[in-house]
C-alpha cells in the first residue's frame, strides 16, 4: 500500500499544480475541471482504502469539493471523524477544509462539530 499512496499522492500533486497553472492563466473553467479530478481521486481512494467506519480522509482535496463530499456521505445519526489536517500546505496555513466545516455545520442544531481532542487536524462531527 505504501507504494500505491506515493504514488496516488504524486498524482495529486501534479493535478494540483496543474490547476494552480490554470488559475494563475485565468483558466477558471480548466481549473475547475483539476479540481473536480483532484476530489474524485480522493473520494476513490477513501473508498478503495478506508482508515476505519465513519472516517473521511479530507487531504489534498478542494474546499467546496470537501465540503460537498462530507454533506453528501453523512446522511442520518451517528458520529463521524474528518481528517481535515491542521492547514499546513494551504495558502497562509489557513485550514480551508476544516473552517468551511465548521462554519457549515454549526449552523445547524441537529449536529456538533469539533475538533477532535487529541489531534487537531481532525474534526469530530456528531449528527443527532
Amino acid at each position: 500500500m505504501k507504494a500505491a499512496k506515493k504514488e496516488f499522492q504524486l498524482e495529486i500533486a501534479a493535478l494540483h499544480e496543474k490547476r494552480q497553472e490554470a488559475f494563475m492563466a485565468e483558466d477558471y473553467r480548466t481549473a475547475g475541471r483539476f479540481g473536480w479530478k483532484i476530489d474524485r481521486k480522493v473520494v476513490e481512494w477513501n473508498e478503495k482504502f478506508p482508515k476505519g467506519p465513519r472516517y473521511l480522509d479530507l487531504h489534498w482535496m478542494t474546499g467546496k469539493g470537501a465540503l460537498r463530499y462530507v454533506v453528501e456521505t453523512t446522511k442520518g445519526r451517528g458520529e463521524w471523524f474528518l481528517e481535515t489536517g491542521r492547514g499546513n500546505h494551504s495558502i497562509d496555513n489557513i485550514p480551508v477544509i476544516k473552517k468551511s466545516l465548521v462554519e457549515w455545520y454549526g449552523r445547524f442544531e441537529n449536529c456538533s462539530i469539533r475538533e477532535h481532542q487529541w489531534n487537531k487536524g481532525i474534526l469530530v462531527l456528531t449528527i443527532f
